[in-house]
């Protein structure tokens, strides 16, 4: 009875292990990147395109 419960706690411990080893795994991964960017589309100004690119704070008294 012993050697029973000897093995099937092997046993447990075996597919613990194997079930801990594929979760370090996928956590490890990572998530995906993020899409590229391509430099060629983004285009840099100094200037506002309209009103909502900046806010207008009001000037204390």
């Amino acid at each position: 009875m012993d050697l029973i419960i000897t093995i099937a706690l092997v046993y447990l411990a075996y597919r613990g292990y194997q079930w801990y080893s594929a979760m370090q795994a996928q956590v490890n991964q990572g998530p995906p990147p993020p899409p590229r960017v391509d430099d060629d589309t983004v285009e840099i100004s100094d200037q506002p395109d309209n009103d909502t690119d900046y806010i207008d704070y009001e000037e204390l008294p």
